[in-house]
């Protein structure tokens, strides 16, 4: 399967997933699949990291993408004083956070002053990027200004998935030739966020197919295994384009339907 194919599919499931997000009274069972696409991405944005021809652009392109959406993000919430659900999705926050933890690994891998310089850049920005969304979502909350704030300057907390899409990523990166140690680890990794779903929330199906199913990012490993390494066709802006497309035209159907 391309890599074309696996972005198609992750886009039907987010589809799935955003519509029971954003209209009212959808089953839940839309949610499961949805936690499929998410990992869907982050993989493809790992082959995408190792076979750009020009790195500084693929992450200019997803940066830009995110700060738009950003943007998108703030200023539709102010639509509505009480939207049904916030709009606060952007992904592209997050895939362009694993980007660069990537180039700073392996440019710390080719040259260590370099690598060094580039993470304490990082880490400041990070550090400023976190201060900065907190006060936006203390101060402002209504407004939810860490949303524009994070599309200005993506954090790895504020970011859709927070940490745990992060560290995700570099798992995918740390094992993307080594497809049966990427899902043996990526099985265990949902194994262990269940398990922990289990003894907080109680040990009930409830708990982990209703409270949080978070864990159920494992069945996308099958999609992992399929992956033969081609590129694809290419549709290079389809999911730039489709992603905030969708999100907007959902959030204001299901606040039509709300009201």
């Amino acid at each position: 399967m391309s890599g074309t194919a696996l972005k198609l599919i992750a886009m039907v499931l987010m589809l799935v997933d955003h519509i029971a997000q954003f209209i009212p009274g959808m089953p839940v069972w839309m949610h499961w699949l949805g936690r499929i696409s998410a990992p869907v991405f982050l993989y493809c944005l790992v082959w995408g990291m190792e076979k750009t021809r020009d790195r500084f652009r693929y992450l200019l392109r997803i940066y830009l993408a995110g700060l738009v959406m950003g943007v998108m993000d703030f200023v539709v919430n102010l639509l509505y004083k009480d939207p049904y659900t916030p709009m606060s999705n952007n992904f592209f926050t997050t895939l362009f956070l694993v980007g660069v933890l990537i180039a700073i690994i392996e440019m710390y891998r080719d040259d260590k002053d370099s690598g060094k310089r580039l993470a304490l850049i990082v880490l400041i920005e990070q550090l400023v990027s976190v201060m900065i969304c907190y006060m936006g979502s203390f101060g402002f909350g209504e407004l939810h200004l860490e949303y524009l704030f994070c599309g200005i300057l993506p954090n790895v907390l504020y970011t859709e998935g927070s940490f745990l899409c992060i560290v995700l990523g570099l798992l995918f990166y740390w094992y993307r030739k080594e497809p049966k140690w990427l899902a043996g680890t990526f099985g265990i990794t949902c194994l262990i966020y269940a398990v922990l779903v289990f003894i907080e929330e109680g040990f009930s199906l409830q708990a982990v197919l209703y409270t949080d199913y978070q864990w159920m990012m494992a069945v996308a490993i099958p999609f992992f295994l399929a992956y033969n390494g081609e590129r694809g066709a290419g549709y290079k802006y389809l999911f730039y384009v489709f992603y905030p497309v969708h999100i907007v035209a959902l959030f204001l159907i299901g606040n039509m339907v709300f009201r």
